[in-house]
């Protein structure tokens, strides 16, 4: 039995580097951009859909293209991947299950993605990676890679570059009908209640940089929209988003790692996070009540993370041979 797992390095970029990866995430927006148009121009002249095999033949005559040949310079396999996430895209909005796909503006290139272990090769023993076009890039490796490598993705998030890597692992088979030697409840006042009498208390990773966040809001909005200096604004707000999801994050990780490493089946809530964290505001027909109050109780539970929680202690527990048993919330408070 196998499964993926990915591992997810920061990138240590030279200057040459970030430039050229810069380049190429701007040309697979072109991309993205340039197939949509296209795709609404075939709508309006009345003709079908053009699927992924017709749209890489666009990508073809592009690159070889006097006008835009530039597109060449970058690696062939990410814009044809980000062609096939553009199909999806629209498989998604013809069956009702997505929005239609929207032009994405500087800022929001699609990521680099080289869908085959054959287009890149890792060098654990010096933490570093060969990408085409780019040569060797260093990484900051917290970690050892360990299983069968099936592709890599590069993100960007604020000035940093960060490697998603895939691989292939054996895993070991669940236990069987093996009573759970722990129970979690989780609550917004105490993050965790275990059955073993151990009370976990919440980082509120969000709620201790509430006046923080208000301050750098207050300066967005007093900025002029296109200005330089309502950029930085912005710029500064998400460096502060990021660096709460980070703490939070960590925390969970080593939480999670903790608890799986000593209990094999462990018996966890089945919260539906997303109902318990709808509005209260209502209709203007039919005005909700209590909404302030409702609305810092959702802040609360989304700062918890209950979702990525159960998530982490999942697969880790899963990892390990044992097996997370997802129980009914009623009543467990008790």
């Amino acid at each position: 039995m196998s499964s993926v797992r990915a591992y997810r390095f920061q990138l240590r970029l030279r200057p040459a580097h970030e430039a050229q990866l810069r380049r190429i995430a701007g040309g697979l927006r072109w991309v993205w951009n340039q197939a949509l148009a296209e795709q609404r121009a075939r709508h309006a002249r009345g003709e079908k859909y053009a699927a992924y095999g017709e749209m890489c033949k666009w990508l073809t005559a592009w690159r070889n293209a006097a006008e835009t040949g530039w597109l060449a310079e970058g690696p062939i396999h990410p814009q044809q991947q980000t062609l096939k996430r553009l199909d999806e895209a629209y498989k998604r909005f013809f069956a009702k299950t997505g929005g239609f796909p929207s032009f994405k503006r500087r800022g929001q290139e699609p990521g680099v993605r080289f869908p085959d272990a054959k287009q890149f090769c890792l060098d654990a023993a010096n933490g570093r990676i060969n990408l085409p076009k780019l040569g060797w890039v260093r990484m900051r490796m917290s970690q050892s890679v360990a299983g069968i490598l099936r592709n890599v993705s590069l993100t960007r998030e604020g000035n940093h570059w960060y490697a998603s890597i895939q691989v292939l692992v054996s895993e070991t088979l669940p236990a069987v009908d093996v009573a759970p030697t722990l129970g979690i409840d989780l609550g917004v006042a105490a993050f965790a209640a275990t059955s073993e009498g151990v009370v976990v208390a919440p980082l509120k990773a969000l709620a201790r940089q509430q006046v923080r966040i208000r301050r750098y809001q207050r300066a967005v909005s007093r900025k002029k929209k296109g200005s330089a200096n309502r950029r930085k604004a912005v710029e500064r707000l998400g460096r502060l988003h990021r660096r709460i999801a980070r703490q939070r994050s960590d925390w969970l990780h080593k939480l999670t790692t903790e608890i799986a490493g000593r209990h094999p089946v462990i018996a966890l809530e089945d919260l539906r996070v997303k109902n318990m964290s709808a509005s209260a505001r209502g209709t203007a027909d039919q005005p909700g009540k209590n909404v302030p109050q409702k609305a810092a109780l959702n802040r609360s539970i989304l700062d918890a993370a209950w979702g990525e929680f159960a998530r982490q202690i999942s697969y880790k527990v899963q990892c390990r041979g044992g097996q997370v048993i997802l129980v009914n919330p009623a009543y467990t408070s008790r």
